[in-house]
């Protein structure tokens, strides 16, 4: 399990997308100002928001195949259909529920970043590492 202790109260400096290996990088400075990464590769879906400049991290989720899918699931259906209404929710269950199914067996992470003032990153790939 990825060690999560050093992303709270980090602020989140940078995001940078590298599309043709589709890996995703954010950038954290801790409160002691040690910069490090998470650093996801093969990166399916990734969604970033409201990014500002003083992104503090509230809370860092990693679920993998010994997290509880219903603790992830609604996250994960928003990411997948690209909005937080459940209206059509039937339109995407069989996709959301594929995706829940490689995340069970160990073949994707689902990755979730909410900062303090609203900001969020959430993905989904097949590996994360934390790098220093």
């Amino acid at each position: 399990m990825i060690d999560l202790a050093d992303c709270v109260e980090a602020h989140i400096v940078g995001i940078a997308v590298i599309e043709e290996l589709k890996t995703i990088n954010v950038a954290f400075k801790s409160q002691a100002k040690k910069r490090f990464m998470l650093v996801a590769e093969g990166v399916d879906r990734f969604v970033a928001n409201e990014f500002r400049e003083q992104n503090i991290v509230d809370r860092v989720e990693i679920w993998d195949s010994t997290s509880d899918s219903d603790n992830y699931r609604e996250s994960l259906a928003a990411l997948v259909s690209g909005s937080n209404e459940h209206s059509d929710a039937s339109t995407w269950q069989a996709l959301v529920d594929r995706e829940i199914a490689l995340v069970q067996r160990g073949e994707k992470v689902f990755v979730s970043i909410e900062a303090v003032y609203g900001a969020s990153v959430v993905l989904l790939a097949k590996k994360v590492a934390i790098t220093y």
